[in-house]
Formats: C-alpha cells, structure tokens, sequence
C-alpha cells in the first residue's frame, strides 16, 4: 500500500465529513417529536406515522422509485454498451473524444451542485429576488427586494 501523507488524509475526511454530516443531521433530526424544525424535544417516530398515513406522499414515493428504478436500469445499460465501445477502440485519439462525448454531460450537473453545496447560489441577487420575504394577511407569499 502506498504511503498517504496526513494532508491528503484529513483532505479526505474533510470531504466525506461535508457530504454526509448534512445527512445524519437530518436523519436524526427527523425523529424529532417538536414541530419546530430546529427546537428539540424528545425521539419519536410521530411524524413518520403522519406521513405513511398520507396518500398523495405514498403515491409520490411509488412514483419516484419507479422512476428510480427505471433510470438505474437505464445507466447500467448505457454505461455498459459505452464501456464495451470504448474497449473496442483501438486508436487513443477517438477513445478520448469518445470518453468527452460520454462525460461532457456531467459538467452542469456537478456545476450546479457545487454552487448549491456551497451556498453561493443563495447569495446572488437574480436567486433572492425570487426567495418570499414575508407572507402577507391573506396568506400569500409577497415577493419584494
């Protein structure tokens, strides 16, 4: 096994701490008796019961496995005929344009969530001039600047 410097280490954890600390915030967090998101009041599993009770939530996750199941099929499948493409070449030239055609794709994806993860889309004008400022006597968002 090659030797890891401590930098790269800490570089690492830094960076599975930033993706999954947010997650089991929330998951603990959804055990929470309170209706206040951000008041604690003692472990239950209330809310879980209220949303299975729901049928329009129950629809929407049958929906979205659905759909997840179908795009996951989809990928291996794609994923698969691209991989054997890509064996098959012989010249390196057209096994790297291949290989930008199959990847240029993911670029917005990872942009944007980048930009989310980071908050700096929270703090662009165009993005708060759309966010509701208040809620007006008639119960309806009042979007002001």
């Amino acid at each position: 096994m090659k030797n890891r410097s401590a930098f790269a280490l800490s570089v690492l954890a830094f960076g599975y701490a930033f993706l999954y600390v947010p997650i089991a915030i929330l998951i603990i967090y959804s055990f929470n008796d309170s209706r206040l998101v951000t008041v604690w009041s003692h472990f239950s599993t209330r809310w879980y019961g209220e949303l299975f009770r729901n049928a329009q939530i129950g629809d929407a996750l049958w929906l979205s496995l659905r759909v997840a199941a179908a795009s996951a099929t989809a990928s291996v499948v794609l994923g698969t005929c691209a991989a054997f493409a890509m064996r098959r070449m012989r010249s390196l030239a057209a096994r790297g344009a291949f290989e930008a055609l199959v990847t240029t794709p993911l670029v917005p994806l990872l942009a944007t969530q980048a930009a989310i993860s980071s908050g700096s889309a929270l703090s662009t004008k165009s993005f708060t001039a759309m966010v509701p400022k208040n809620i007006t006597a008639s119960g309806g968002p009042s979007f002001t600047r």
